[in-house]
């Protein structure tokens, strides 16, 4: 399966189910199973609730708001290197994410990672620096309940973004920390950060004129951003140069050309939205889902595609 597409499902079910805690699911024998630097937990608190059944899992805790999944090399996950961030962006945090990520024979050998993430914001230095992180390993970042301020700026810089299942809060950065410099000197700090988060949202593909819907909601509120300013902001769904490159590989191997793969691919995302339209009953239950005509349509979709029928 899709590392991607397998990150994504397994971020799907989340949202629909409650299952047993790790005291019942992880046993002496599950325990075993996990490698020296990891400790075992129940799947629900990495991946929240979930409609598959709730599994014995081996994590790593990286620091108190940073747990890893499948980043330590005696790891045999099959979805690549990922993260849960629950807490607030710091450099310090950062830091020690990456020098794990280091470590780990499974980004340069799977290039994938995944952050799964909800704060309310942080540095913006140690969010751009998280971002860009995530850029140059290819990785996608999903957004499972909030992602607040700063956050957004760590999701500017994914590869693939997915946000349609959790808010997105825009507003002014300000400083961390509650020291007074004067007028002139604040007014250079302004423009400054301005100028940084302008080139950052730019390297990353996203309209700059995020930073001017930023800088018009004051500091102590908050706007969430409406699933079209999502999309608009290209804050939901992949960046536009990987996408063109992923497609050219695709289309590539394949043995067709950009124009023909387009066509295909725009024939089969119309193919799954007339399908989702139809309002086909959905099973809970994984097995179930497998049998369901729900998925022998959408199998029908996918097949067209890879045959240009």
């Amino acid at each position: 399966m899709n590392v991607r597409l397998a990150s994504f499902l397994l971020f799907v079910f989340s949202a629909m189910y409650t299952t047993d805690s790790s005291a019942q699911i992880c046993t002496e024998a599950a325990q075993k199973k996990c490698g020296p630097s990891e400790f075992c937990t129940a799947s629900s608190n990495f991946w929240g609730s979930s409609t598959l059944p709730d599994t014995a899992m081996c994590v790593q805790r990286i620091n108190d708001d940073i747990v890893a999944h499948g980043c330590s090399n005696e790891s045999k996950t099959f979805i690549g290197c990922n993260y849960s961030w629950k807490g607030p962006i710091t450099m310090k945090s950062v830091n020690l994410l990456e020098a794990s990520a280091r470590k780990s024979d499974e980004i340069s050998k799977r290039q994938a990672v995944n952050l799964y993430m909800t704060s309310q914001g942080g540095d913006v230095a140690a969010a751009m620096k998280l971002g860009r992180f995530l850029r140059s390993n290819n990785g996608t970042m999903f957004v499972e309940e909030n992602c607040a301020s700063a956050c957004v700026l760590v999701l500017a810089g994914a590869v693939s973004r997915w946000s349609l299942f959790g808010n997105v809060v825009i507003h002014r950065p300000y400083r961390v920390n509650a020291v007074t410099v004067g007028m002139e000197e604040a007014q250079r700090m302004h423009k400054q950060r301005s100028s940084e988060i302008s080139a950052y949202l730019a390297e990353m593909n996203v309209p700059t004129r995020l930073l001017d819907e930023m800088l018009a909601v004051p500091s102590q509120y908050g706007r969430n951003l409406s699933e079209s300013e999502k999309r608009f902001y290209l804050l939901h769904g992949d960046d536009p140069a990987w996408d063109e490159e992923n497609n050219a590989q695709q289309a590539k191997k394949m043995g067709i050309s950009m124009t023909e793969y387009l066509r295909r691919l725009k024939r089969r995302s119309d193919c799954h939205e007339r399908l989702r339209n139809d309002n086909l009953p959905m099973t809970m239950n994984f097995e179930d889902y497998r049998k369901s005509e729900y998925s022998k349509r959408s199998r029908q979709c996918d097949s067209e595609f890879e045959n240009g029928e």
